[in-house]
């Protein structure tokens, strides 16, 4: 059977959109049942009850026997990426489903007058939302509490996805899926690394003084203090609006927005945004997997131009109707948000690679790096854990200036507003969504963000 699957491209494409679809719906599905229902089990339907065989290795290899023409070879390849995407979501489901009840059981202590229990979810969100430094810490501890269930639970899926990866023939997980060898990855995660070190230990030293706590150093990150014309909440309405979507016809579909903890919660929604514009304007008649990637490196790119309108002291202007200072004052506080974000994406590449074996001294090494100072040594395998489309995160980082620099130039500073930008970008989503990678810039691309970086926070 699934060699008769194989053949037929078209209907095979069909099959992986549906489930594709479904395991996305199925997702924020849990997250949202762990949170309200904790300690529950989960009666969610099994997203690949529909369609097993498109997450099957008899699928895979199928694929892999199928002999076709160079107009047929693209979309083979595709569906294979998505193939192994889904059959490493699919062996790997029992593990979500317990990561996420982890997340919202409580197992922290959490002190003060009415000390209690608190789940790894809560704490985290204490950290970011106290009111001073000292509560912060608590609850920093609380998630620490919290941290070995959950990194337990993460390994044993790490190794899982490893075992898929080895019964398919491949050397890692991510090998079919990032245009980018795992060593050149950790590689490229290193020098971004290097390249921010000096600026960042200035901005430490700079915003929350020699020897300050991790959890000073998060909450600067989230820029609370930076609060002046935002609306009161994150709302799709306000999204759409301020980056022209909604006046040029643009529909998108983000399942879930950040909490308004600080001005990079902002941040964050329009990199949701900007994701969810590459998504909505692929549908323009592609098949499924050619339109749309497991790990779309394009839709990151697209995220992190939008989320660099919140760094632009011309739309502050425009669209908070800030003042020059405020508004300067915002894009540099935001631009630290946005290293910081960097640095933790390039430090779970690196315990990443390896998360089943990630010792001690590499998680020590890399949070002295991100804080000055390590932190508790329990969190190690819960934070920072590596998401599954990290490596396509960084590459889009990597490729951000540039794809930034060319909207500006070509559309004008204000280029969200622009018909005419917006057409560029309806003919680069209706491309095929996979890329071409050359390993040999991406050093080159690491030292221009950083060079970025530098201008952004000089």
């Amino acid at each position: 059977m699934a060699d008769a699957c194989a053949e037929d491209l078209l209907s095979l494409d069909r099959d992986v959109a549906r489930v594709a679809g479904l395991l996305a719906r199925w997702r924020t599905d849990l997250a949202l049942d762990a949170a309200r229902n904790p300690g529950v089990p989960s009666d969610l339907e099994d997203p690949f009850e529909v369609g097993r065989h498109v997450a099957s290795k008899s699928t895979w290899d199928a694929l892999l026997r199928l002999s076709v023409g160079p107009a047929e070879a693209m979309h083979r390849d595709a569906l294979r990426r998505w193939v192994v995407s889904l059959m490493q979501a699919r062996i790997g489901l029992v593990f979500e489903v317990a990561m996420a009840r982890a997340r919202e059981e409580p197992r922290g202590r959490l002190g003060g007058s009415a000390p209690r229990l608190v789940s790894f979810s809560e704490a985290w969100r204490g950290v970011l939302g106290a009111e001073t430094v000292g509560e912060a810490g608590e609850w920093l501890r609380a998630a620490a509490d919290c941290a070995p269930a959950y990194a337990d639970l993460a390994r044993r899926r790490a190794v899982r996805r490893e075992v898929v990866a080895q019964r398919l023939g491949l050397d890692h997980p991510w090998s079919p899926l990032v245009a980018v060898t795992p060593a050149a990855m950790g590689a490229v995660a290193s020098e971004v690394l290097d390249a921010t070190e000096d600026l960042w230990r200035y901005l430490i030293a700079e915003t929350s003084g020699p020897g300050a706590a991790a959890v000073a150093v998060f909450r600067t990150a989230v820029a609370r203090d930076r609060g002046e014309g935002w609306p009161s909440q994150v709302s799709l309405r306000w999204l759409t609006e301020v980056t022209g979507m909604a006046a040029n016809g643009v529909e998108i579909e983000v399942p879930s927005l950040p909490a308004g903890l600080g001005a990079a919660s902002f941040l964050r929604a329009l990199y949701a945004a900007g994701f969810a514009a590459r998504v909505a304007l692929s549908r323009s008649g592609l098949p499924f997997s050619l339109a749309q990637e497991p790990l779309c490196v394009a839709g990151h790119r697209w995220a992190l131009a939008f989320s660099s309108l919140g760094i632009d002291i011309g739309w502050q202007r425009r669209q908070l109707e800030l003042g020059s200072r405020v508004a300067a004052e915002h894009v540099r506080r935001l631009a630290h948000s946005a290293l910081f974000e960097l640095r933790v994406l390039a430090a779970r590449i690196l315990l990443g690679r390896a998360v089943a074996t990630a010792t001690d001294s590499l998680f020590e090494e890399l949070c002295v790096r991100l804080f000055g100072l390590p932190l508790d040594i329990r969190l190690r395998g819960a934070w920072p854990s590596l998401r599954d489309d990290d490596p396509a995160r960084l590459l889009a980082w990597l490729q951000a200036p540039s794809f930034i620099g060319e909207l500006r130039e070509g559309f004008d500073d204000d280029w969200y507003r622009n018909p005419r930008a917006w057409s560029r970008l309806r003919e680069l989503a209706a491309r095929p969504a996979h890329e071409a990678v050359d390993p040999a810039r991406l050093d080159g691309q690491a030292r221009g963000l950083a060079r970025a970086f530098e201008v952004a926070l000089g």
